[in-house]
């Protein structure tokens, strides 16, 4: 299916203004997309994944969860500088240094704490460390002290993972908090949970499939996806104040400079969403970029055609950014060593 999108006239002056690249995945086409911007037009690279998930960044790492994957990169700067095909082209160049075989865990949020890698196993309702152990795939750190025992049951929904500054787990969403229960798929989805993950509990509950826990600026945001808004959340009074209301499903959130980027979807009309009020409108997924100053709009990207969904978001600081994926190593090769990196077939 053909790509079809547009964009609010300020968006390439935006992204050329803030030295910013906006990176995201949606799983349900399969694709990973860079938005780029250069003299005022907008540039999109696809790299094309397995129902590619969570992004997680971390100086110069990224890593994309999909399906049966988790996959590393490193950004490197003399690779970017002498790509082969256009020399200084690209400020940054993910290039492909690992995966890791996850299998079909149903891993949502990733997330980096200092250089360990954290992936929210859904299927088995737990946070798990990415360790490259040769006896597992994925050790089990953390789980809501409602599930008894790790099994693969997707008894809660766990699928959300905040991370502080100093790369501590403080917070985590489900849809729900009833013990060992998969009930969560047949319910009016409105008993979401936000976790706080150090104490293991319950903060705020009666969420409507919340998504996304970030922390910015030292306060929590998170969003209730199925009522459209991103909430802020009062860890003081323990209470949720909403900071904007968007038309679409909510999934997929990052900030910069003071801005907010948000994903959003058309909700799948299956038999556990479709008596949910969103079903029923006509939403264009995309990314909205909102002003927290303001709590305005300022202005979106959006898909007319053959992007149903949004997953994550992540925001990079680059005006132009490249990711290699295996397909194209057949292009070109390179190779990474400590304090020495090169292009093989330049």
């Amino acid at each position: 299916m053909n790509i079809k999108s547009r964009f609010t006239q300020n968006i390439p002056d935006f992204l050329e203004k803030h030295g910013i690249s906006i990176i995201f995945t949606s799983y349900s086409g399969g694709n990973l997309v860079i938005i780029n911007s250069k003299d005022k037009k907008i540039s999109q690279i696809i790299r094309r994944f397995e129902a590619p998930t969570g992004i997680a960044l971390n100086k110069n790492k990224l890593a994309v969860s999909n399906k049966s994957k988790i996959n590393l990169f490193i950004q490197d700067e003399k690779l970017a500088d002498t790509y082969p095909s256009a020399n200084r082209e690209y400020e940054k160049l993910y290039y492909p240094i690992a995966s890791y075989n996850v299998y079909n865990l149903d891993h949502h949020d990733l997330a980096f704490s200092n250089d360990t890698l954290l992936s929210v196993a859904t299927r088995i309702n737990a946070i798990t460390q990415i360790d490259n152990n040769l006896f597992h795939n994925v050790t089990p750190i953390w789980k809501p002290e409602f599930i008894s025992n790790l099994s693969l049951n997707d008894h809660c929904h766990l699928n959300g993972l905040a991370v502080d500054s100093m790369g501590i787990m403080r917070y985590t969403t489900a849809f729900t908090s009833l013990k060992d229960s998969d009930n969560w798929r047949t319910s009016n989805l409105s008993k979401g949970v936000l976790i706080d993950i150090q104490k293991n509990e319950i903060v705020y509950e009666n969420l409507y499939m919340p998504h996304s826990p970030r922390i910015y600026k030292n306060e929590l945001y998170v969003f209730s996806s199925a009522t459209e808004q991103l909430l802020k959340f009062n860890s003081q009074t323990k209470q949720m104040s909403e900071v904007i209301k968007l038309d679409g499903y909510l999934r997929g959130l990052d900030f910069y400079d003071n801005y907010a980027f948000i994903g959003v979807s058309k909700l799948r009309k299956t038999h556990i969403f479709g008596n949910l009020p969103i079903a029923n409108k006509a939403i264009n997924s995309g990314i909205v970029i909102v002003d927290m100053n303001t709590k305005e709009k300022v202005g979106e990207i959006i898909y007319e055609n053959g992007m149903e969904e949004v997953f994550d978001v992540k925001v990079i600081k680059s005006r132009k950014t490249n990711l290699y994926t295996d397909n194209k190593l057949i292009e070109n090769e390179a190779i990474i060593l400590p304090n020495f990196s090169t292009w093989l077939n330049k």
